[in-house]
């Protein structure tokens, strides 16, 4: 039998990030001073890895640092909150929506991981803290592949492959189950949110190398996703300016 093992930990905040339901209310355009960070307040163990339970709801950095709000969207590193007019809209949610808190924030790559990679093949941000508390991190691409490993042995363990991959590993972490995978969907570098309800997109912390020729830093990283429909997981190599969930995971 997989082991799979649930976590609460008791814990007193006044505000709580990674999707508490008494996350404060965040005014992501305006700089609200009332920051949230990304507090872990249950865990789920699945094999030898320990999980956040919840996606992160936070818009400051471990040290209390403001997270780039949406309007700050040319910096490469900002924060988004799901529009609350729903999917396909162009126009920002300024305010975090209170359902948001359940579902976690969206982030840029380098929002995510707070670093920055020196050259376009290079690990430098791999399992990099990011918006993770102290002893936790941005899970790295092959954390993420040996967890869909381990719920699903059919999950081929390629690190470079862009495809689907395993047959129930989708099934296994989609709402509902252990690892509970909130479809929260995605904000497109075309400013668009999209598919909540239907797909899961969550950052890795490793970048995928740009091999071409006098390339100074790339422009993708890796990311998993799970979509209804589906029992697979797919894996490819995504903009970092798009808006995906952060899982953290214990170091």
């Amino acid at each position: 039998m997989k082991k799979v093992l649930i976590v609460s930990i008791t814990a007193i905040f006044l505000m709580i990030g990674c999707g508490s339901d008494s996350a404060k209310n965040n005014d992501l355009a305006n700089n609200d001073t009332n920051l949230t960070k990304c507090d872990i307040t249950e865990t789920i163990v699945i094999g030898t890895q320990t999980w956040a339970a919840k996606n992160c709801y936070a818009d400051a950095y471990p040290n209390g640092e403001a997270i780039n709000s949406w309007k700050e969207i040319n910096t490469m590193g900002a924060i988004f909150s799901y529009a609350e007019t729903g999917a396909g809209t162009n126009t920002e949610n300024v305010k975090g929506a209170p359902a948001n808190a359940e579902w976690g924030n969206l982030y840029q790559w380098e929002a995510a991981v707070n670093c920055t990679e020196s050259n376009a093949t290079s690990t430098d941000c791999e399992k990099a803290q990011g918006i993770c508390p102290v002893g936790w991190h941005v899970p790295s691409h092959q954390e993420f592949r040996d967890l869909f490993h381990f719920l699903d042995s059919t999950v081929d363990e390629s690190l470079t492959d862009i495809s689907y991959t395993g047959t129930n590993a989708g099934t296994q972490t989609k709402e509902g189950t252990d690892f509970n995978a909130k479809l929260s969907g995605h904000r497109s570098d075309f400013k668009v949110f999209g598919n909540r309800d239907t797909v899961a997109h969550f950052w890795t912390s490793n970048q995928q190398p740009d091999l071409t020729p006098h390339v100074s830093t790339s422009s993708n990283a890796w990311q998993w996703s799970i979509q209804t429909g589906r029992g697979d997981v797919s894996r490819s190599g995504d903009g970092k300016t798009y808006g995906f969930s952060v899982r953290c995971i214990k170091d």
